[in-house]
């Protein structure tokens, strides 16, 4: 079975500060979903969950980890803002991730600031670190194919220096910042190694309140602004590319929760886990089984058309495979929209070779296909790939409409 159509996932966290906690119970829904993560990605707090999940953290060390720690990250205070620009250096937050990382990667040989740092090349799942570069106005991505050497633990660090709050990085002659900066485009988007052309993506979101009736302070006008900013760029998000077979977004909503509410009691924090956890076996039970109750008719017609195509080519009638192949062609203009690229873009590829191995006769009047070997090799695999999707959609639709 193929992985687009597979419970199998590249999967991406946003950032969110405390917020992060819900994605807790996100792993634990997907977990019992039965769901494959091949790869993951994440910005803000969101790398940090990626870089312990890369590690194959279980749901039970996550919860052990995240209820054990402080997240009052403002204990290494600055006392100078005027050059880093942020009132916390990051110190004890940085500790706490290189601990954790180094304590499960090392495991019983595990000795505090005697083990070498983990690198990116030491992480063997694919996994990779957003994080904003403001000198370009770009993103840069750690990973172990663009940083081999960097400290994982470093880089995640990078990713949480949220502006105001926590120091930003010098990298090679660059500043960089938090990676939720590039939140108002999908952070697939931001670079094309977030987007393998064969896996499915699913990009988890977490936001809260869209109303702030009464900003009282500078955190609450902190929160304001990044919320403004947030909910806008995941709305329209969420509308472009959900329907999209490629694509699943996962919108956790932490209505009261504020990003940097560090302080918050056991019981919000279990609040939240719960939240990730109910909210993810939602998108997969409900919202995700509508979706691909809507994509199924889209790949049936192209099935419907790809037999006509098939039996043309056997029976040497070619001028009736021009004709069903430009009346496929016809179809996709509205549900390139849906169908995964992946299969458009193969979709393409038979199209030009097929036309461009036409051969026409003047003397006989007739049409024929150069090498039609080959054409029948590139049609067939074709309709396997969309039958093999409808299969998959028909098996998730029939597994959860139990």
């Amino acid at each position: 079975m193929s992985e687009i159509g597979s419970k199998e996932y590249f999967c991406i966290f946003g950032g969110g500060a405390i917020r992060g906690l819900a994605y807790l119970g996100a792993m634990q829904a997907m977990q019992e979903l039965g769901v494959t993560i091949k790869a993951f990605a994440g910005s803000s707090v969101g790398a940090v969950f990626a870089a312990f999940a890369s590690l194959d953290y279980t749901c039970e060390e996550f919860r052990e980890l995240f209820n054990e720690v402080n997240f009052d990250l403002f204990r290494d205070v600055r006392l100078d803002l005027t050059k880093k620009f942020a009132i916390s250096k990051g110190e004890h937050f940085l500790n706490w991730i290189r601990t954790g990382i180094e304590k499960k990667y090392y495991g019983d040989k595990y000795q505090k600031d005697k083990n070498p740092p983990v690198t990116f090349k030491d992480i063997k799942k694919d996994f990779f670190v957003i994080t904003t570069n403001i000198n370009g106005c770009n993103p840069h991505i750690f990973s172990k194919y663009t940083t081999p050497d960097f400290e994982v633990a470093q880089a995640v660090r990078i990713s949480t220096s949220l502006p105001g709050l926590l120091e930003p990085f010098e990298y090679d002659q660059n500043v960089l910042i938090d990676g939720d900066m590039m939140k108002s485009w999908p952070m697939w988007r931001v670079n094309e190694i977030l987007c393998p052309r064969d896996s499915r993506i699913i990009e988890f979101r977490l936001e809260g309140a869209k109303c702030w009736p009464n900003v009282k302070n500078s955190v609450e006008y902190l929160n304001a602004v990044f919320a403004t900013l947030s909910n806008f760029a995941t709305d329209y998000i969420m509308q472009t590319y959900q329907p999209k077979d490629k694509f699943d977004y996962v919108k956790i909503d932490t209505d009261h929760i504020l990003p940097v509410q560090f302080t918050l009691p056991q019981s919000e924090r279990e609040k939240l886990i719960m939240l990730g956890y109910d909210t993810t076996m939602e998108y997969f039970k409900k919202t995700l089984l509508q979706k691909k109750k809507s994509l199924l008719p889209q790949y049936t017609v192209m099935l419907d058309h790809l037999i006509k195509i098939k039996n043309a080519v056997k029976n040497n009638k070619i001028c009736d495979a021009k004709s069903y192949i430009c009346d496929m062609f016809i179809y996709l203009c509205d549900a390139k929209r849906y169908i995964d690229i992946a299969i458009y873009d193969n979709a393409v590829r038979f199209k030009d070779y097929f036309f461009s191995h036409l051969q026409t006769s003047f003397f006989l009047k007739s049409t024929e296909l150069k090498d039609k070997r080959q054409v029948e090799f590139y049609l067939n695999n074709l309709y396997d790939e969309v039958l093999e999707r409808c299969m998959e959609l028909e098996a998730y639709i029939k597994e959860f409409s139990m």
